[in-house]
């Protein structure tokens, strides 16, 4: 895969992101995620919950990751779509 089509599904994604970032669903996911952070504040040890912070930021790269990869096969799987279509060339 060239530069291009790497900075197109970046861009594509980043667009995703912000259109979420706007919906219901993310707003929800927002409030569990703050209630979530308040308990292991005031529930886990300081070192406890640097351990748990650990955990979970190598667990958010990987899932982004996934994500990201879910996308560009999506794309890759439209273009096919449109190409044997004869949308595209």
């Amino acid at each position: 895969m060239n530069q291009d089509w790497f900075e197109f599904i970046n861009a594509r994604m980043e667009t995703e992101r912000e259109q979420y970032g706007k919906t219901e669903e993310y707003r929800h996911r927002r409030v569990i995620e703050i209630q979530q952070e308040e308990m292991l504040e005031t529930n886990l040890t300081k070192d406890e919950k640097h351990m748990v912070d650990e955990v979970m930021f190598a667990r958010c790269l990987s899932l982004e990751r996934d994500g990201e990869r879910l996308y560009q096969q999506g794309m890759r799987d439209c273009v096919g779509v449109l190409k044997e279509l004869g949308v595209i060339g």
